[in-house]
């Protein structure tokens, strides 16, 4: 599981997970009052970009898994 904290979580907003190529992967996620909960198990190893959208504005996370 991967988590995520310290964003604007009020707001509605769009989560996008990109591999390192660029590539879009689904990934199935829980949006909690404080946090994002996202499922992990089917990532292979790497890394990858998680992208948060929010009104105007938008913020990119890097993340790994081993």
């Amino acid at each position: 599981i991967l988590l995520v904290h310290d964003f604007q979580l009020k707001e509605n907003y769009d989560l996008k997970l990109f591999d390192i190529q660029g590539k879009e992967i689904k990934v199935n996620y829980e949006k909690l009052e404080d946090r994002i909960e996202i499922n992990a198990a089917d990532l292979v190893d790497g890394i990858y970009f998680l992208q948060l959208m929010a009104q105007n504005k938008f913020q990119t996370i890097k993340v790994s898994k081993y």
